[in-house]
């Protein structure tokens, strides 16, 4: 088991080539065009966060949300498609201790329970835990 991320989802593809698999279809059914670009917007940024065992983070403009890939720090909303600057992927803000973050949440036998939030220490992690009977 393992948290999962875009890399995961998308079965070992790029985001780029993940935007273009799935953010061109969608985009045509309804009625839009999708530019497909290498440029990123450093005007936003989103923080990471862990979700039901998935890295996901959450759009700026639609409120959607979408896996982030850990080797690829980028945004891209399948939802509304990042009309809001021009289809260009924006930064993603991942935590530091990723790998510590994980091993804590790992223990927890259930994908469910495989939450974490930018607020939380690795302390609040290993308490949950604790408090819970998961070793």
């Amino acid at each position: 088991m393992k948290i999962i991320d875009g890399f995961d989802n998308f079965e070992g593809i790029s985001q780029l080539e993940a935007i273009k698999k799935i953010g061109i279809p969608l985009a045509r059914k309804r009625g839009r065009t999708l530019k497909i670009t290498t440029e990123i917007n450093k005007d936003y940024k989103v923080i990471a966060y862990i979700n039901y065992g998935r890295w996901i983070a959450k759009c700026p403009w639609c409120n959607g949300a979408d896996f982030v890939f850990k080797n690829e720090p980028y945004y891209f909303c399948f939802s509304c498609l990042n009309r809001a600057v021009d289809n260009k992927r924006i930064e993603v803000i991942f935590p530091k201790n990723i790998n510590a973050i994980e091993q804590i949440l790992l223990k927890r036998p259930l994908e469910i329970n495989q939450n974490w939030l930018p607020e939380e220490t690795i302390a609040d992690l290993e308490k949950e835990n604790k408090a819970n009977g998961v070793i």
